[in-house]
């Protein structure tokens, strides 16, 4: 019997389950990888996958060096899991994944109208999905920012504020919350008030010991949909204006 073997609808076929299947693991298991870490492991994988496929004179070489080595070693390139209960999840979910998009795709090529290109319907579906997620990421990224009020004594100041799910950082003497203002912002609040600054520790990605000048102002005010949270007293770490240069 006579096959043809295509190496660039085998890699492309392969490029967009992979695709797929991380792009999907990413939003069920809400991870931050960037899209184009996921092009890039796609694309890794299906190119090693075809590479193997090619050089290997041993069919049952071929899926135990894939499904063992190639497609863990993807996987972990993109997500970088350093638990292996988390590895092992991603991984059986990203199989159970592009099983499914097997299915979906035998059953499109058995139809007329999509037995000659159904290379394009993946590309087009992978592309709908991922400026569909993209847009979504944009709109849940506006939904947090806030308008919010400082205020010390008779001085008042209106910014947007971003709200930072990952900032942990507590002023170890008054027990609460420290959120992080510009230079220039708090400059604006200031006029004639002389604030007692103070230094409290903090560790961050890329620094284990640090010191941050910080101020307790009177209150703030988050502004939201149906009311104001009121934040009182309101400490706040001092930072240089650089480092919120994405406002």
């Amino acid at each position: 019997m006579h096959y043809e073997f295509y190496v660039d609808v085998y890699v492309m076929t392969n490029f967009f389950f992979d695709y797929l299947a991380l792009l999907a693991v990413r939003e069920l298991r809400t991870k931050q990888t960037a899209i184009g870490r996921l092009l890039l492991a796609a694309m890794g994988g299906a190119v090693c996958a075809t590479l193997i496929l090619l050089l290997s004179n041993n069919a049952v070489w071929y899926p135990i060096v894939v499904h063992c080595c190639v497609n863990p070693l993807m996987l972990y390139l993109c997500f970088r899991q350093k638990k292996g209960k988390d590895f092992l999840i991603d991984y059986l979910m990203c199989y159970i994944l592009i099983f499914l998009l097997g299915g979906m795709v035998n059953w499109l090529r058995q139809k007329e109208v999509f037995r000659e290109s159904f290379l394009l319907v993946l590309a087009t579906v992978s592309v709908m999905l991922t400026v569909v997620l993209i847009l979504y990421h944009i709109a849940k990224e506006e939904e947090k920012r806030y308008e919010i009020r400082i205020r010390d004594g008779e001085n008042e100041v209106t910014v947007t504020a971003f709200y930072d799910t990952g900032n942990r950082l507590t002023d170890p003497y008054l027990k609460l919350p420290v959120s992080l203002i510009g230079e220039e912002t708090l400059q604006k609040l200031k006029g004639e008030t002389e604030w007692k600054y103070r230094y409290i520790p903090f560790v961050s990605l890329g620094k284990k010991h640090g010191l941050v000048k910080a101020v307790t102002l009177e209150a703030m005010y988050v502004h939201k949909k149906k009311k104001d949270v009121e934040v009182k007293p309101a400490v706040f770490a001092v930072v240089d204006d650089e480092f919120l240069k994405d406002d």
